[in-house]
């Protein structure tokens, strides 16, 4: 009986890397990590302009504005 082989997927044949499989999850986490933190940031960001009460994109620089403003009317 302790000589028998073992019949998980991960003992069968060549043993996985174990250090791969350490740094796989480890970016994973990462990538899921910098995601939330973006969507909260966003969230927020929507949150704060929402209660400040202010219309989006209001302070531009002078060229930023006139861009808009061309975009705008481009078509008169």
């Amino acid at each position: 009986m302790a000589n028998r082989r073992s019949t998980h997927p991960c003992t069968q044949g060549e043993k996985k890397d174990t250090m791969l499989i350490l740094v796989i999850h480890t970016l994973t986490i990462i990538l899921w990590a910098a995601a939330a933190v973006a969507a909260s940031g966003i969230a927020l960001g929507f949150l704060a302009r929402t209660i400040a009460g202010r219309t989006p994109y209001r302070t531009h620089s002078r060229p930023v504005a006139a861009a808009i403003r061309w975009e705008k009317n481009w078509h008169r």
